[in-house]
């Protein structure tokens, strides 16, 4: 989709969810750590893709100017602690 942006604008009645897209800034952004994984059947990354999904939401969250928040690889309740605390004073 983004590269068909790039080359010819699309319709009108189709351009608003792009133009949201790019014009939309978060206050916060949080990217969690890779964590162990589970053969839980339904997750079919590799720790190897895993941790290149990371590494790429990093460089896109950068590369759009956005100052991310890493959330380490601690348990679920001390994550959920952590970003509650950081929406909480800041």
């Amino acid at each position: 989709c983004f590269f068909f942006l790039m080359i010819r604008r699309p319709p009108r009645s189709t351009l608003f969810p792009y133009t949201t897209l790019f014009r939309s800034r978060y206050k916060k952004v949080f990217i969690c750590e890779p964590i162990e994984l589970e053969d839980d059947g339904v997750r079919t990354e590799t720790s190897d893709e895993q941790v290149k999904i990371f590494r790429m939401l990093k460089d896109i969250y950068s590369d759009l100017g956005y100052n991310f928040i890493v959330v380490p690889n601690l348990s679920v309740e001390a994550r959920v602690d952590m970003i509650k605390s950081k929406l909480k004073n800041g």
